[in-house]
């Protein structure tokens, strides 16, 4: 079943339907795009070389996908678009009046290029009335103006994955036909997870709750969980989301001292928030739904956790009772407050 074929059935008789049907073709179409660029590698140019674009501290690679989604989505007017980063890595590109809002992470793990590694791309979209462009004041949840959300994820296959609300999957593109093809129908995260994705080397940031939390993983099936966590860190959320909606597993990307956050609440943690939900698992800060929080700001960073549902209920419980003065520090038999990696 063919994607075009898929959304023209469940868009049909839908508020913006058509608009969110040629919408999301577009962004397909550039994430075919970018798919074929990346296949290139250096080829396609790198920074300072004779196809990279105008800001040299800029990969070329996420100079090239910021362009491709820009000319697909904004220069028919099918929507606004709000990038991860300033315009600036768009110079020259003017948006149009439309009726919808697509919030865009052109390229997530453009670094990973260089090393041949997977790297992916994130959207969310809204109707420009309802959009996260209003004041935070005026604004709904995002998660109750939200009308669809997907990411592509470029590998050894080229994956798009998607919801517009009736549940999260997937399609791969086909080299043949070059369409995506209907492969992984209402994806569901597992709830039982053993895997935990987070970025170890900022430890000594992280609060109180989330240490809580990795301590208890990595004791593993001795000590309160009663079984054994891996391991899993490719620097790339997008990585992170796609093995999480195969194969369970939560991904943490904490709040850190005097840090409000590290992800970009409209273009990264409010999709993922509606894909991770439609499969069956949550999203949240610690403390709030991503779902339920409100923005006028476009490049506003929030704490994102999300996953297996119980892996994420308990985080939050975590963050609960630390903000009430209740946790408990956690004690090892063999070595105290301190971990095996401390």
């Amino acid at each position: 079943r063919t994607l075009d074929d898929f959304l023209a059935k469940g868009l049909a008789g839908r508020m913006h339907g058509q608009e969110l049907l040629a919408l999301l073709m577009a962004i397909s179409d550039a994430a075919r795009t970018v798919s074929a660029n990346s296949a290139k590698g250096r080829l396609a140019g790198e920074p300072g070389g004779p196809n990279a674009g105008p800001d040299a501290d800029v990969p070329a690679a996420l100079q090239h996908a910021t362009t491709a989604f820009f000319d697909a989505v904004s220069g028919p007017g099918l929507a606004e678009v709000i990038f991860e980063a300033e315009p600036a890595l768009a110079p020259g590109l003017e948006q149009k009046a439309a009726p919808l809002q697509a919030a865009i992470t052109a390229l997530d793990g453009s670094a990973n290029f260089e090393l041949n590694a997977t790297a992916g791309s994130i959207f969310g979209v809204w109707p420009a009335s309802l959009g996260p462009s209003r004041a935070a004041s005026d604004a709904l949840p995002l998660g109750q103006s939200q009308i669809a959300a997907g990411y592509a994820i470029y590998g050894p296959a080229t994956l798009l994955v998607l919801t517009i609300g009736d549940g999260t999957h997937g399609f791969t593109l086909d080299r043949k036909s070059d369409r995506f093809l209907l492969t992984h129908p209402a994806l569901q995260i597992a709830d039982a997870a053993n895997e935990f994705a987070i970025d170890v080397g900022r430890e000594r940031f992280w609060e109180s709750p989330v240490r809580r939390y990795i301590t208890e993983c990595r004791a593993g099936e001795s000590d309160i969980r009663g079984r054994n966590f891996q391991l899993r860190w490719t620097a790339s959320i997008v990585a992170d989301l796609h093995r999480i909606l195969m194969q369970g597993g939560v991904a943490i990307y904490p709040g850190e001292q005097e840090d409000s956050g590290r992800r970009f609440l409209l273009t990264e943690a409010a999709p993922i928030a509606m894909l991770v939900e439609q499969a069956g698992g949550l999203a949240t800060t610690g403390r709030q739904r991503i779902s339920e929080l409100r923005t006028g700001q476009a490049q506003e960073l929030v704490p994102l956790i999300f996953g297996s549902r119980s892996e994420c209920e308990r985080l939050e419980r975590y963050h609960h009772e630390h903000d009430n003065g209740i946790d408990e520090r956690y004690s090892s038999p063999l070595f105290k407050e301190r971990s095996l990696f401390q």
